[in-house]
């Protein structure tokens, strides 16, 4: 009786065949998995950065043109000013709340005015072409009361302590304010904005200069006094306040790594907010019949120079993944309404979109 010994060559060749066969269908199911996985986790990536883009520009809009206790009181006659130099340029403008750009070509003038401003680090505000951009000012950050009536060119308030070499070296905070800031003194009957050009302490005092600048203190401001209790010029005292002016801009660029992202211009610093974020499309609802309701919606270049009719903003963000994952080109509409594009990508879009009211704005 002969015994076998080992495999047949066919008896191998089967195994060899089922083994292959099994291993075939683990790879596939584990390509499908890590498929469905990249899939959920793009998904997830950009519904993150969409929330938060549109969160970071909405808790924005909400406060623009807040200056404190006048400001819904702006039609009764309250006095809001700015004694800055170059008070009418887009860089020291802090009087206007809100204000939309559309870009649509190298030589609008928009673009070629925003483009000139240089960042803290050189960076000049420098958005692709066909997107939206949106200026918003207000008064923001922690105010600090004024203790006593002013003098001609003072204000005066309690010291609540120096932080060293709290606005850089060399250079204290003092009640949370550094030499060179761009104020608001307010209170209910008029706002007005200013250069800090020197901030001292002495006795417990913090005297806030607000004369004209000298060295590297830039813009300045045109007046170098502007009187105390006597003078015809509003004077501030105890119950008012200084509280720091913001300037922000949102707005479309690429970053170093060649992706699309959310930008934020703020006091002359540029940031990158969040990666991904393609497109940035605004329109502005507009009074219109002076009832304090929105009742139209136009693009900036059609509001034209009626921007104080501005009670809320639509604002719309194309968001991208950040590689390719789908098996085609995506058809996709932005702004919303607008007629479908393909994409030349096989990147995941999506269309994100919120109004947003101006507080100071709706009564």
């Amino acid at each position: 009786m002969l015994q076998q010994r080992g495999l047949s060559l066919v008896e191998l060749l089967i195994s060899v065949t089922l083994g292959l066969i099994l291993m075939a269908g683990v790879v596939q199911m584990f390509l499908g998995s890590k498929q469905t996985f990249n899939s959920q986790q793009a998904m997830s990536r950009v519904q993150e950065t969409g929330r938060l883009a549109i969160e970071y520009i909405s808790r924005d809009v909400r406060m623009a043109g807040y200056m404190g206790c006048p400001t819904r009181s702006q039609l009764g006659g309250v006095s809001i000013t700015s004694t800055l130099n170059s008070a009418t340029t887009f860089r020291w403008d802090y009087l206007t709340g809100l204000r939309g750009y559309n870009f649509a070509a190298m030589s609008d003038s928009n673009y070629m005015e925003l483009s000139a401003l240089s960042g803290s680090s050189g960076e000049a505000i420098a958005p692709l072409l066909n997107t939206d951009l949106i200026q918003i000012t207000s008064a923001s950050g922690n105010d600090t009361p004024i203790t006593t009536l002013k003098d001609d060119t003072n204000f005066n308030t309690d010291s609540t302590g120096a932080v060293a070499n709290g606005c850089g070296t060399g250079k204290n905070r003092f009640n949370g304010l550094c030499e060179g800031d761009i104020l608001v003194a307010t209170d209910c009957i008029a706002a007005k904005v200013f250069h800090a050009t020197s901030i001292t302490e002495s006795g417990g005092s913090i005297k806030v200069f607000h004369g004209a600048a000298s060295g590297t203190i830039v813009p300045g401001n045109s007046v170098d006094t502007w009187g105390g209790a006597a003078s015809s010029d509003y004077s501030f005292g105890p119950g008012a306040e200084l509280v720091q002016m913001q300037k922000i801009v949102y707005y479309i660029k690429n970053n170093t790594a060649g992706q699309p992202s959310l930008w934020q211009w703020v006091n002359g610093k540029n940031s990158e907010v969040v990666e991904g974020v393609e497109g940035l499309s605004v329109t502005y609802g507009r009074d219109t019949d002076n009832n304090n309701v929105p009742d139209v919606y136009e693009s900036a270049s059609a509001v034209g120079t009626s921007w104080a009719d501005v009670k809320s903003v639509r604002i719309e963000v194309l968001v991208r993944s950040t590689e390719d994952l789908l098996p085609e080109s995506q058809s996709y509409s932005f702004p919303m309404g607008a007629a479908a594009v393909s994409a030349a990508d096989k990147r995941l879009r999506q269309v994100f979109s919120a109004t947003v009211g101006i507080r100071s704005r709706l009564q």
